[in-house]
């Protein structure tokens, strides 16, 4: 608790410096942008305020377990005459045939499944953090290249201006180098747009407003970590919070077929009480009210036969979101694995086109090479660098698809922004 305090306050100064236009130099780790998250998000607050409500709705249906107290009194005037009587009445609920009990177990199972409708909120929030998050990992690594490619042509430029006031290259070098130049500018405003855009949304999912932050974040660092093989990740499904949710409300239409049952059921209260009356006639009074209904029109029945058609849409609901999990997961496990082999590869050919470039510009500062050859070496360089920072961005979001679809990536913050 005191970890989370700590890092709250930290995140908390860091965002306030930033809005009154202090340069904070602040790195997020992720934990810290869930922690925001899960503490500021207007969608989790809302979902807070309805487990609140739902506890006063088992309140509600608890109520007539409990004596209730009413008094009453009347008065009257006429042709010079008064009189008046007033009643003091404690009631107290014998039996209603469980109905009552069956109305607050319904209510607690509601309670239990919208606590479990706010932790299936806090698991997708944390999806998106995450998205968010990696994107802005990914937008920040490409605008990293682009600064690179730049420095390259730079260099290329000043090279070629001095080969070609050496007499070494004609000026088409030159122009072909300014032209190489202004194309990786371009490409580096164009990330640097990108990186504010990432931003801005990692900001959203975190639920506090940027004014003009200058945010950026530190990614996780690499582990390696072996994926489950697909029965083992269906079988995890189980402890996604919707279906424990769904879950629960199957047994709470379950409750609410008996409950719709007791319509008819009998109804004994007793009740004491002292009523007095002018002119000062007192008397204490007690007894059992008995209430046993006999026809209702057919409304029991019908209300039966709503209330198992209900049941029937719990269960079936709870069923298409156990196979829509299971496919989740197996996609989730596709890409996992394809964005493995994509990193693989991805390193492979960023080496390759690392030393092709060191190659080209060697061959050109020794005078046998050409512009060209070191513009399209830097151009392939950058689609390396590029496509490999997407590979490391896609196998992050796959990991995180995963473990949410296992209903897994709450595990490290159980306690946190409850």
């Amino acid at each position: 608790m005191v970890c989370r305090w700590f890092l709250a306050g930290a995140l908390a100064a860091a965002l306030a410096g930033a809005a009154w236009g202090a340069p904070t130099g602040q790195a997020l780790t992720l934990r810290e942008c869930l922690l925001s998250a899960l503490e500021n998000h207007p969608q989790l607050r809302a979902a807070r305020a309805r487990v609140e409500a739902q506890g006063q709705a088992v309140r509600v249906q608890e109520a007539p377990r409990k004596p209730s107290l009413e008094a009453s009194g009347s008065g009257r005037a006429a042709e010079g005459a008064r009189d008046a009587s007033a009643e003091l009445r404690l009631s107290q609920l014998v039996t209603d045939g469980g109905k009552t009990d069956l109305a607050v177990q319904a209510a607690e199972l509601e309670r239990e499944a919208v606590l479990q409708d706010l932790a299936a909120a806090r698991s997708d929030l944390v999806l998106e953090v995450q998205q968010a998050f990696y994107a802005l990992v990914k937008a920040e690594d490409d605008l990293e290249v682009a600064r690179r490619n730049v420095a390259v042509q730079e260099e290329q430029l000043a090279r070629a201006r001095a080969f070609f006031q050496a007499g070494k290259v004609p000026k088409s070098d030159v122009t072909a180098a300014e032209v190489d130049l202004g194309q990786a500018r371009l490409e580096q405003t164009q990330a640097s747009g990108t990186v504010e855009a990432t931003r801005s949304l990692l900001y959203r999912t975190m639920g506090v407003s940027p004014r003009g932050q200058a945010l950026s974040v530190t990614p996780p660092p690499w582990t390696d970590r072996k994926a489950p093989s697909v029965e083992a990740a269906q079988s995890g499904v189980a402890a996604r919070p919707d279906l424990k949710a769904q879950g629960l409300r199957v047994e709470e239409a379950s409750r609410n077929v008996a409950l719709a049952a007791k319509d008819l059921a009998w109804n004994v209260a007793a009740w004491g009480g002292y009523g007095w009356s002018d002119p000062g006639t007192g008397e204490w009074k007690s007894g059992l009210t008995l209430s046993l209904p006999l026809l209702d029109g057919g409304r029991t029945d019908a209300k039966v036969g709503q209330a198992r058609a209900k049941l029937e849409e719990a269960r079936a609901t709870e069923e298409d979101l156990r196979q829509k999990a299971d496919l989740a997961v197996v996609e989730a496990l596709t890409e996992l694995r394809t964005a493995e082999e994509s990193l693989r590869t991805a390193l492979l050919v960023d080496r390759q086109a690392r030393e092709n470039l060191d190659l080209a510009r060697g061959r050109y500062r020794e005078g046998v090479g050409s512009p060209l050859e070191v513009s399209q070496a830097a151009l392939n360089r950058t689609k390396a660098q590029r496509s490999l920072a997407k590979a490391r961005h896609d196998l992050r979001i796959a990991w995180a698809k995963l473990e949410h679809g296992m209903g897994t990536n709450l595990a490290d913050l159980e306690g946190e922004g409850r």
